[in-house]
């Protein structure tokens, strides 16, 4: 017997089906954008301390997120996070560090780093904001580049771009996961080979240093 369907019927059921098609085609695209987008590799693990790079687009300079375990507690680390003249002792190639002000809940901070000769020494102007996620047992720091905050200091090339975020998971009361995501741009002029090792270079060692002063 030959099936019978209406022809609105199957009207509706063809334009259902090109539906569901062009539906299933953007998933499938935007499921391969966001991997694509959050595809990170692993260029660095030493000492406890894993180093991964992620493609930015239009960028030389590869955004980094390291991330290291330690055994400390979350107030010993606030304190350490806090003291923004201590930086220097632990944040890798960081010549100063000093306090600008605070406005509501923006802390904002002045950072020189320097540079291996013939490059001119590099500064930054940026705000830290913590957040708390108490049920998630998580604390949050996000450093937001602010390059004109502050005018430009003689014999440094100001940073046009910083972004970092430190990321805080008490595993328990004494123990610690911390991930540093980095992603900068040097301005200036900087060989690509000095550009590229910076980027591992910065975060692997800040938080090597950081564990040292931390346990």
């Amino acid at each position: 017997m030959m099936n019978y369907m209406p022809i609105s019927i199957k009207r509706n059921y063809i334009s259902l089906q090109g539906t569901a098609v062009v539906l299933l085609f953007i998933l499938l695209i935007s499921h391969s954008f966001v991997s694509n987008a959050e595809s990170w590799h692993l260029v660095h693990d030493e000492q406890g301390v894993q180093v991964y790079w992620q493609t930015i687009a239009g960028s030389d300079i590869p955004k980094s997120r390291s991330q290291m375990t330690v055994t400390t507690t979350i107030e010993k680390l606030l304190v350490v996070l806090d003291d923004i003249a201590g930086y220097k002792n632990w944040m890798y190639s960081c010549q100063e560090a000093k306090l600008l002000g605070k406005e509501g809940d923006k802390t904002y901070v002045y950072t020189a780093f320097s540079a291996p000769w013939p490059v001119s020494p590099r500064d930054s102007v940026s705000y830290f904001t913590l957040k708390h996620t108490p049920e998630h047992k998580q604390w949050q720091v996000e450093v937001v580049n602010q390059a004109d905050k502050l005018k430009p200091r003689q014999g440094y090339v100001r940073m046009p771009k910083l972004q970092a975020r430190w990321t805080v998971h008490a595993i328990n009361p004494s123990q610690l996961r911390i991930t540093y995501e980095l992603h900068m741009e040097l301005g200036g002029s900087v060989p690509s080979w000095l550009a590229q090792e910076r980027s591992w270079q910065i975060p692997f060692y800040s938080l090597v240093n950081l564990r040292k002063m931390l346990e």
